[in-house]
């Protein structure tokens, strides 16, 4: 051991060790390099993918902002038009188009405009009925809760491309499905495009959603609960909007998630500066405002309300464009310059009934008529999928169908009663204490009416009843609209000098419909294709007398279930359309309304209400008198009950009868037992014929493609 290590020793002392170093210093040096060259072109590597990684994320937002633009002018469009066909979107149609001045848009960036690309998908001819479930946890803070919704979905595909200098580009691709929800307006239990504002007297429960399109108002002299969600396109107030005080003082509750009431502190609306917060955790999405991402919903092509300003005299910014739902047809552009152009015209009431009945003149015991809608190549009612034929004038062509060797006022079904007086006594027509006006009436016997038109009438008779140009069976479709005389006649080449180009009914002249118990709900229209049930809208006031569509037995049913009726026919969705509706009980007597507080009888309704109101002004005299007032009343119903189960919308300011509540109401005006609720009909989806129906939309299902995924989907498309 000892030799070895002398030897060893030697060695180097001899300097025979210099060239092992040298090696060994050289190996090092070597493998050093190796790793440094490694290490240079990891780092070379590195800044590559960062940079590649860098012009993806530039590429894949700018993706993604084109395929939002396209998502933003599709609802933009879908708002103003009823349907598109399937290929609406393709190249070869009117293709979603990428705005002009993206270029200035994306200047000083990475991204290759000539690059974008964006595509829309095929458009559903029918969705798929959807009840948003409000106790669903993914639907908490849907605004759609609690509503039953016709859903379709459109693909929307974009592409984007960044280049670097040294030339290097790189694609990205996306989609995302903008979600159309078409909702009726019945799906609410209360519906107002105005400011919505309760203070009730006696307790009161809200069943079903409550929605405003402008601000709501919420306060009580005793209780009021909403158990269902309440939501507003602006802000809630817990005030009396007259006086923006606090007064009434009683509780305001809503129900949270889990079902418990909590109540509406005096401090805790729309003023409160943790509202949006503090409304999500006391209520669970059950009350949402603007700043919860609350949109107005407008019926299709109706654009939103605006209100006079009251501090502004001589000045009127009323744009009161859901009115026109109302109006009768007034053709095409070229025709009438208050004309609502193809689609507007075309969602009109007047544009979808199955049978008109035209007031002419009031005064004329034969001062009106009857006519429908000849329809497209079919012997089928008007629809949506069967449009009536137009005229030159783009007015639907009608034919008259007179009843055969007799009228329908020979029959009763329709009876003149123009307005007259003898002293104080009314002879004819009505007096309206609210109004303070005297009105002529056309009185329609629903009853007699049914006969006709309703093939379960023992006494129905068909097509016979008619000229051969009418047939129910065939032509009636379950919406009858009586059309007053206007102010403006359609066609006339003077136009109503309206910003919103409204076009309204003659004063003074409203309709007035009896004997409603049983209304018509013919089997033939209970197939695909039709709606089952009765709607009655007409551009002037209606005064509803008596029960209707109802038993009129307040034990049997319910404010929210409907009777089981002993006459041989089953309650059927229903709805009164007007531009204002008074209830009067079977007790009221025309004579006296002139003079007398007159003693209601309880009375039971099951139909929805759309129609108009006088808006409240704060600080003066004028009040809509809230919600619980919006169907109007005159008469003496102190201890007695009015039974209502429907859907209350008020669309509009009223424009025929458009005087505010007067200060003496109370001289001929007490309020009822009001036992109101949300007809199950209406939260299950079945609504009577041509309700109208609101729109939004929701995008959803936002994801990154593959380039095969892109090319695959695109391909695939129209």
């Amino acid at each position: 051991m000892k030799k070895t290590t002398k030897s060893r020793h030697s060695f180097c002392k001899k300097g025979n060790c210099k060239g092992s170093v040298l090696i060994v210093v050289l190996a090092l040096c070597v493998g050093l390099s190796i790793v440094a060259a490694s290490a240079l072109k990891s780092s070379f590597s590195s800044k590559k993918i960062n940079a590649r990684q860098r012009l993806w994320i530039e590429a894949k937002n700018a993706a993604e902002s084109i395929v939002e633009y396209g998502a933003a002018d599709l609802a933009d469009r879908l708002r103003s038009q009823v349907s598109f066909p399937s290929n609406e979107l393709s190249p070869g149609n009117n293709p979603l188009i990428i705005p002009s001045d993206v270029t200035t848009f994306y200047a000083g960036t990475n991204i290759d405009t000539s690059k974008f690309e964006l595509r829309g998908g095929t458009i559903p001819s029918s969705g798929t009925t959807l009840y948003i479930d409000p106790n669903d946890e993914k639907t908490r803070f849907d605004p759609m809760r609690g509503k039953t919704a016709t859903i379709r979905e459109i693909n929307i595909y974009g592409k984007a491309a960044a280049q670097a200098n040294n030339g290097v580009l790189i694609d990205a691709y996306c989609m995302q499905k903008l979600q159309v929800r078409d909702s009726a307006l019945f799906s609410h239990a209360v519906f107002y495009n105005l400011d919505l504002e309760f203070y009730p007297g006696p307790r009161m429960d809200m069943q079903g959603p409550v929605h405003s399109n402008s601000d709501i108002y919420v306060a009580s002299y005793n209780r009021l609960s909403f158990y269902g969600n309440l939501t507003s396109a602006q802000d809630i107030y817990r005030l009396y909007k007259q006086t923006g005080t606090l007064k009434p003082t009683g509780t305001v509750r809503i129900q949270n998630g889990a079902g418990n009431w909590v109540d509406m502190a005096a401090t805790m609306d729309s003023r409160n500066s943790s509202w949006e917060s503090r409304a999500s955790e006391l209520w669970d999405g059950n009350v949402q405002s603007a700043v919860h991402g609350i949109q107005p919903l407008n019926p299709v092509s109706i654009e939103n309300y605006i209100p006079d300003d009251p501090t502004t005299s001589g000045t009127n910014e009323l744009r009161n464009y859901g009115y026109s739902l109302l109006e009768p047809q007034l053709g095409t552009s070229s025709y009438d310059s208050d004309s609502k152009g193809t689609t507007g015209e075309s969602l009109k009431f007047s544009a979808n009934a199955g049978l008109i009945l035209r007031i002419i003149d009031i005064s004329d015991p034969n001062g009106w008529t009857l006519s429908t809608y000849q329809v497209s190549n079919t012997n089928n009612p008007v629809s949506d999928s069967n449009p009536p034929i137009l005229d030159s004038n783009g007015k639907p062509i009608e034919i008259a169908i007179p009843v055969s060797g007799t009228t329908f006022e020979t029959l009763g079904i329709v009876t003149n009663k123009p307005y007259a007086l003898s002293g104080s006594t009314v002879t004819s027509g009505i007096y309206d204490r609210r109004q303070e006006e005297g009105q002529s009436i056309v009185q329609i016997d629903i009853g007699k009416l049914r006969q006709v038109l309703d093939d379960n009438h023992a006494s129905y008779t068909g097509p016979t009843a008619f000229n051969d140009n009418y047939d129910p069976s065939k032509q009636f479709n379950g919406l009858l609209y009586v059309e007053m005389p206007m102010a403006t006649p359609a066609g006339s080449t003077s136009h109503t000098s309206r910003p919103d180009n409204i076009r309204l009914a003659q004063d003074n002249i409203a309709v007035q419909v009896i004997n409603g118990q049983d209304i018509p709900d013919p089997d033939y229209n209970k197939t695909s294709g039709r709606d089952a049930g009765f709607t009655l809208a007409t551009n002037g006031a209606l005064y509803v007398k008596g029960h209707y569509n109802s038993d009129g037995n307040l034990t049997t049913g319910s404010s929210t279930s409907p009777d089981s009726k002993t006459s041989g026919q089953e309650e059927t969705p229903a709805a009164l359309i007007a531009d204002t509706i008074t209830v009067l009980s079977g007790s009221f007597n025309e004579t006296l309304s002139k003079t007398t507080k007159m003693t209601a009888s309880s009375t039971e309704i099951s139909a929805a209400f759309l129609s108009g109101l006088v808006p409240t002004i704060p600080g003066a005299s004028t009040t809509s008198g809230g919600a619980h007032n919006f169907p109007r009343f005159m008469e003496n119903w102190s201890g007695k009950t009015f039974l209502y189960r429907g859907s209350l919308v008020a669309l509009f300011e009223s424009e025929i009868l458009e005087k505010a509540r007067p200060s003496n109401w109370s001289t001929y005006y007490s309020p009822p037992t009001r036992n109101w609720g949300f007809h199950d009909y209406f939260k299950a989806g079945k609504f009577p014929p041509g309700t109208p129906y609101t729109r939004d939309f929701a995008r959803i299902d936002f994801r990154d493609l593959t380039k095969a995924e892109y090319d695959t989907a695109i391909a695939a498309l129209p």
